[in-house]
């Protein structure tokens, strides 16, 4: 059974297919959406890698079927095991589940069994050989266990680049400079043509590339990227900068869909990624909005640059004869991310959302709080609480802190937690929750994440209660039995 196929089977047995789901020969409709619950959401059918949400307005999520069933390409190694007449077979099948078909043919890669002893096999790819003859490999791990890095090297690729052995290259055709492999395998599927660089922190001057006359500038869309863009723009000044919207990677783009579809996707998403790439480049906060304005046609609002968060508006001057421009001022030295919503019901009547935040100073380590919703109300008690506790600074107008309690409150990709009031047997989810450690029904353990949290189905969190399990069960002692 070939991964798409146990990605349809999996998602028809799941709680997302419901009564009104119905499948054609091209798309599956009346799926439940993970992220806002609407029964309109939709998968294509020969590829439903993703379960995309018909509400743009208010939801539009694009939700990966292989993150709700992260099961699928975790058992690759057992459900594809190596064998003497095909010892890289879990590679294999690992590169098909990115959504890798033709560029497979010719390609060179390895199966590395448990990974710098991880217990997470990886696909190697044969990038050259070095003057004695040895293999120089670079690759990824396929379920790196979390706090380990996905990449891995054999051998010194300092100053390399990697292409694919099979397809030929044309030096005057537009080439994507890309960070890893994967990438570069997945534009090549999308029918670009791309190379790759190994790492983001590659000295462009060390790395030969003068065969191709005709560059783009493909790395990720996060703060390494960009350093890598401004750095390798400075080498090639002639070349474009193309990167994809913040959060995707070009493998992402390639699995939205039917590779008809997805090649059309991407030339209708080449000029924002062009955006993206300027964006990427901008000197500073007021150019960074005012290239935002130009191409969208209304400011950024609410927006991060060079690891400090910023509030833009279009400001009318007086003088009638006088442009429209964008003002920019500074909110905070610093950022705010969401990292979940925490729903307190101990006392039903009046629950009370919490929200835990990672705020990161531009200078300094990232701080984690817990903040109330009368905590960020407005600019004055926001300044307050950040004084207080995570030692930073409201620098913003009343408009802007408005602004930062709608992205607070309306982050799509931060779950909600409820909040436990009592260890033991929970009916909202089945399971046993004790501080540190759970069990359903069937006697299945789970253990809580780094903060804490139990994950219970997808997007399904639950925190404990902060004190009290000195009488607990410890889950050796627990059965199915004793459950019951």
């Amino acid at each position: 059974m070939s991964f798409t196929e146990k990605i349809r089977k999996t998602l028809k047995g799941s709680e997302y297919w419901t009564r009104k789901t119905r499948s054609n020969s091209n798309t599956i409709q009346g799926l439940t959406c993970p992220v806002c619950g609407d029964q309109g959401a939709w998968a294509y059918s020969s590829s439903p890698m993703s379960i995309n949400c018909n509400r743009m307005s208010q939801c539009g999520a694009r939700t990966k079927t292989l993150e709700l069933f992260p099961e699928i390409r975790q058992d690759v190694e057992r459900d594809f095991p190596a064998t003497k007449e095909d010892p890289h077979l879990p590679a294999r099948e690992y590169l098909k589940s990115r959504g890798l078909s033709q560029v497979l043919t010719g390609l060179e890669f390895r199966y590395l069994k448990n990974a710098r002893k991880t217990g997470s096999g990886a696909v190697l790819f044969l990038v050259a050989k070095d003057s004695d003859g040895k293999e120089l490999l670079n690759g990824r791990l396929f379920n790196p266990p979390p706090g380990v890095g996905k990449t891995h090297n054999i051998g010194s690729t300092a100053g390399r680049f990697w292409q694919h052995p099979e397809m030929p290259y044309d030096s005057n055709q537009k080439t994507f400079i890309t960070e890893g492999i994967l990438d570069a395998l997945s534009l090549l599927e999308m029918g670009k043509q791309a190379i790759a660089v190994l790492s983001s922190g590659q000295d462009p001057a060390k790395i030969d590339l003068s065969f191709f006359k005709n560059l783009a500038l493909a790395f990720d869309n996060d703060e390494a990227g960009h350093r890598a863009c401004i750095k390798w723009k400075s080498s090639h000044p002639e070349a474009d900068v193309i990167l994809c919207d913040q959060g995707q990677d070009w493998n992402d783009i390639l699995n939205t869909g039917p590779i008809a579809n997805v090649i059309e996707l991407l030339e209708e998403s080449l000029p924002g990624f062009r955006n993206n790439g300027a964006l990427a480049l901008a000197k500073d906060a007021t150019e960074y909005a005012t290239l935002y304005h130009q191409f969208n046609k209304h400011p950024p609002g609410l927006f991060i640059f060079n690891r400090s968060t910023y509030f833009s508006t279009v400001k009318i001057p007086r003088n009638e004869a006088a442009e429209p421009f964008v003002a920019v001022s500074r909110c905070i030295r610093g950022t705010i991310k969401v990292l979940s919503y925490i729903v307190d019901r101990s006392n039903p009547a009046k629950p009370e959302y919490l929200y835990n935040l990672e705020v990161h100073p531009a200078k300094g380590k990232p701080i984690e709080v817990t903040a109330t919703g009368k905590d960020i109300s407005s600019a004055r008690p926001l300044n307050e609480f950040l004084l207080s506790s995570a030692k930073i600074n409201w620098e913003g107008e009343p408009k802007a802190a408005t602004a930062l309690q709608t992205k607070i409150t309306s982050d799509k990709t931060a779950p909600e937690v409820l909040q436990l009031t009592v260890n033991g047997y929970q009916p909202e989810s089945g399971h046993y929750i004790f501080n540190q450690w759970a069990v359903d029904i069937s006697g299945n353990q789970a253990t809580p994440n780094k903060r804490g949290l139990f994950k219970i189905g997808h997007n399904q969190y639950f925190r404990p209660p902060q004190h009290g399990e000195s009488k607990a069960i410890p889950p050796t002692t627990i059965t199915k039995k004793r459950i019951k």
